[in-house]
């Protein structure tokens, strides 16, 4: 369920993309909220939310944390991640990205991704 919201999301936004590339002048409609910011969001969340997502669940199958002891945790780590992805979005665009290609993990929404 996760992955599919992620997939619907992050291809609205590439239609979004699409739209703004046929009328650039629509990006003064967005403010700050640019082209470029959305690319960053649009991209990223393909790959860490429509990709990842299921292969985590393939993973979960393939070492058993569906069942067993370790069942309590899967749910609560999908909401981790989906928290997570939803923070960096919204980092992103507010214009804190690192400028490389699925690197853009900085500024607050790091702190899912620190375990120490």
């Amino acid at each position: 369920m996760h992955s599919l919201f992620w997939l619907v999301l992050a291809n609205a936004i590439g239609v979004l993309l699409s739209i703004l590339l046929l009328f650039p002048a629509m990006n003064g409609l967005l403010g700050e909220w640019t082209y470029g910011r959305w690319v960053m969001v649009h991209i990223n969340l393909e790959l860490y939310g429509w990709l990842s997502l299921p292969m985590a669940g393939f993973l979960f199958k393939v070492y058993g944390a569906d069942r067993g002891p370790l069942a309590q945790w899967s749910r609560p780590v999908l909401w981790v991640w989906s928290a997570a992805l939803a923070a960096g979005a919204y980092s992103w665009l507010r214009g804190h990205s690192s400028g490389k290609l699925f690197l853009d993990w900085s500024g607050f929404p790091r702190i899912f991704f620190r375990w120490q």
